[in-house]
């Protein structure tokens, strides 16, 4: 057991182990008439070998420095972008106009109903559509759509517009829409149109 009047040498045993040196004279007086302090300097010293061996081991699995560097560069090169920045710049906006012209061949004419009762029969008087016998009317202030579509000559007659039974396939043709989607009114679009 430590005395009261060791406590003060207990630093300089400590100090003593972890540099490995030899203890200084008072310090050497002290410990020949002092079992305790002597035990602690040798368990101080035990303490300090097992350190040393644990920090060796742990620099030894370190990676050296030159393969540390060649695993940094392996990284580098496996993560560096094969495609040039300016590359990357003309890819994207190629990309933004095929995506505007695509935008813009989905955009439809439309044209809004006089909020003040305005009817079908006034917006296609001169352009050419025939109105659908069976469409619902339409809503003050709606919204309607041009759809450029190909119909089928059976489709058409439904709509009000007999086509000559030699057509077999479909036929191009303009269509009104609502903003519900029903068609509201049609034309059969000329082949010198396209």
């Amino acid at each position: 057991m430590i005395q009261p009047d060791c406590r003060g040498w207990i630093p300089e045993v400590v100090e003593c182990a972890r540099a490995g040196s030899r203890p200084s004279g008072d310090l050497h007086e002290h410990l020949a008439g002092c079992p305790a302090c002597s035990e602690r300097l040798e368990d101080e010293r035990r303490l300090t070998s097992e350190l040393c061996v644990a920090r060796e081991a742990a620099a030894a699995r370190r990676l050296p420095a030159a393969r540390h560097a060649r695993v940094m560069r392996e990284f580098q090169t496996m993560h560096r972008s094969s495609v040039r920045p300016w590359l990357k710049m003309a890819l994207a906006a190629a990309a933004l106009l095929l995506l505007a012209f695509g935008l813009l061949q989905t955009i439809r004419p439309q044209k809004r109903v006089a909020e003040a009762g305005g009817d079908l029969e006034s917006l296609t008087a001169d352009s050419g559509f025939v109105a659908i016998p069976y469409a619902p009317p339409l809503a003050s202030g709606e919204l309607l759509s041009v759809v450029r579509t190909e119909l089928q000559p059976t489709a058409l007659a439904r709509m009000g517009i007999y086509v000559d039974a030699g057509y077999a396939s479909s036929i191009p043709a303009d269509v009104v829409a609502g903003e519900d989607g029903l068609p509201r009114a049609v034309r059969v679009v000329e082949t010198a149109e396209f």
